[in-house]
C-alpha cells in the first residue's frame, strides 16, 4: 500500500510539473546571473503577457532557475529533470526547453539550467506550456577560474565566491589570462564554467604534472570527450609559493613565475582610526639580506579616535588580505619580545594588539613565522623634494621654499596650500609640495 501511494503521489507530481502555471511575475537567479544565489537580488523579467516572461542579460558560466516570488526560494520553476540522478541541463542558443514547477524544497529535483558560454542571453519562458526557449545575442569572452586544494578556495566550483577570493583570471589585450596568488602544496587545474568541465588542465593524461617555474603544455577536456581521468597540476612543498601564472589558450600553455615575496603591515594602530581596516592604508616592510626576513619602522596608536585599543597584522600583498595573524587572540606587543605568527588561511583573525604608542620596529621572518619587537627610530624630521624642505618639530609643520597640502593617514585635510601647520597628533602624516607625496612622523 505504501508503495502504491508514492507511485501515485510521484506520477500526480509529474502531471503537475508538465501543466501551466498562473504566475504574476517571474525571477531569474543564480550563479550564471548578476545576482547570484541570493533571492533578495534576483532579476526581475518582463512580462509580455499572462503567463509569458522575457529576460535579456549576461549570463556567465553557471547556473540558473527562475522564482515565481521575489525573495522566496518556492515555488521555484527548473529544468524538467525529475528523476533521481538526473543532472543539470546545459542550455544552447537556439533550443527550447521544458519546464518543471517545484512548488516546495521536497517536491522533485532541484536540477538547474546550467550556461557553458558566457554572453548576452535572451530568455523567453511560457508558463502556459512550460517551455523556456533560449537565444544567444553576443558571445562575451570566455572566463577562467583556478581552483584545487593547491590553492585557497579548494575545489569549490562556486563561480561568485572564487570571482570574491580572487581565483578569477584577468583577460588582457594580448589574449591571455593572467593571475597571481599562494599556491600551497596540493594540486589546482583551470575551469570557465560553475562544473568540473570544460576544464584546462595538464596535457599529460597519464597522471598529475609536477607544477613550479617554467612553461607546460595544457589540455582542454569537456564532458564530450569521456569521463575526465582527473589529471591536474600537482605543487609539492619545494616549489609552494607565490606565482604569477600566464594562459595562452590559443597555444593551450601555462607559464608559471615566481613572485618576488612582499610583506605589509595594516590595522587601525598605523592611523588612530576607529574601526578602519582598509587595504588602501597598508604599508610596506623592507627586505633585509636574510631571506623571507622583513623590517619596518614607524609609529604605533595605543588608541583610535574612540579610545579604544589598536590593532595590526599582516598581509602579503598590497590588493590581498592574504598573509599572517598572530596566534593569541588580542596579543600585546612589547620592546624586547619575540612572538610567534601564523598564516591567515585557516586560523582565526587575531591580531597584534598596542599598549603603548610610540615608535616600533618590526622584524617579521615570514619562513620562521615569528616577530620581533624593538624600539624604533625617531620620525622624519625633514623631507627635501625640488628645493623645497619639509620640518617637523614636534607637532608644527614647516615648508621651506614652496606651500604644500597636508594631509593624516585618513587621508583628510589637515592644511592647504600651506607653508606652515599645526598637527592635530603625532603620527604619518602626507605632505603634497611641488608635485610630490612626502611621507613624515610627528612625535
Amino acid at each position: 500500500m505504501k508503495k502504491f501511494t508514492l507511485t501515485v503521489m510521484s506520477a500526480i507530481l509529474g502531471m503537475l510539473s508538465m501543466s501551466a502555471v498562473d504566475a504574476d511575475q517571474l525571477y531569474v537567479v543564480g550563479s550564471a546571473t548578476a545576482a547570484g544565489w541570493s533571492p533578495d537580488k534576483a532579476l526581475e523579467m518582463t512580462k509580455v503577457s499572462d503567463n509569458v516572461f522575457s529576460w535579456t542579460g549576461e549570463l556567465k558560466g553557471g547556473e540558473f532557475k527562475f522564482l515565481t516570488t521575489f525573495n522566496e526560494w518556492h515555488p521555484s520553476i527548473t529544468c524538467d529533470f525529475n528523476t533521481e540522478g538526473q543532472q543539470n541541463q546545459i542550455v544552447a542558443s537556439g533550443q527550447t526547453y521544458d519546464l518543471f514547477l517545484r512548488p516546495g524544497e521536497n517536491d522533485g529535483q532541484d536540477n538547474k539550467f546550467q550556461i557553458e558560454v558566457s554572453g548576452t542571453y535572451t530568455l523567453n519562458v511560457n508558463l502556459n506550456d512550460m517551455k523556456m526557449a533560449v537565444t544567444l545575442d553576443s558571445e562575451g569572452p570566455m572566463e577562467l577560474y583556478i581552483i584545487g586544494d593547491a590553492t585557497n578556495v579548494g575545489w569549490s566550483t562556486d563561480l561568485n565566491q572564487l570571482a570574491n577570493d580572487r581565483q578569477k583570471l584577468t583577460l588582457g589585450e594580448n589574449g591571455h589570462y593572467t593571475w597571481s596568488g599562494d599556491l600551497k602544496e596540493g594540486r589546482f587545474r583551470f575551469i570557465n564554467t560553475a562544473s568540473w568541465w570544460p576544464s584546462y588542465t595538464t596535457a599529460n593524461e597519464e597522471g598529475d604534472t609536477e607544477a613550479g617555474v617554467g612553461t607546460f603544455d595544457l589540455r582542454f577536456w569537456d564532458s564530450t570527450q569521456g569521463p575526465d581521468p582527473e589529471a591536474a597540476f600537482a605543487v609539492n612543498a619545494e616549489n609552494a609559493g607565490s606565482y604569477t601564472i600566464d594562459i595562452d589558450v590559443d597555444n593551450l600553455q601555462m607559464t608559471m613565475t615566481k613572485n618576488a615575496e612582499t610583506l605589509f603591515m595594516m590595522g587601525n594602530a598605523l592611523t588612530g582610526a576607529a574601526g578602519v581596516w582598509s587595504l588602501e592604508w597598508a604599508q610596506a616592510f623592507t627586505p633585509t639580506a636574510t631571506e623571507h626576513e622583513f623590517e619596518w619602522n614607524g609609529f604605533l596608536y595605543a588608541e583610535d579616535e574612540e579610545g579604544l585599543p589598536t590593532q595590526f597584522k599582516f598581509i602579503k600583498t598590497a590588493d590581498d588580505w592574504a598573509g599572517y595573524v598572530a596566534t593569541q587572540e588580542n596579543q600585546e606587543i612589547a620592546v624586547g619580545q619575540s612572538y610567534d605568527i601564523a598564516p591567515s588561511n585557516g586560523n582565526p583573525d587575531w591580531k597584534f594588539t598596542v599598549p603603548t604608542e610610540g615608535y616600533y620596529k618590526l622584524t617579521v621572518n615570514t619562513e620562521a613565522l615569528s616577530i620581533k619587537v624593538a624600539q624604533g627610530q625617531d620620525g622624519i624630521a625633514a623631507a627635501e623634494t625640488a628645493g623645497s624642505i619639509v620640518k617637523v618639530n614636534g607637532l608644527n609643520l614647516t615648508v621651506e621654499g614652496a606651500n604644500a597640502d597636508v594631509f593624516d593617514a585618513m587621508g583628510r585635510t589637515i592644511a592647504a596650500n600651506a607653508s606652515a601647520a599645526t598637527l592635530p597628533a603625532a603620527g604619518i602624516y602626507v605632505v603634497v609640495v611641488n608635485g610630490k607625496a612626502l611621507k613624515v612622523a610627528a612625535k
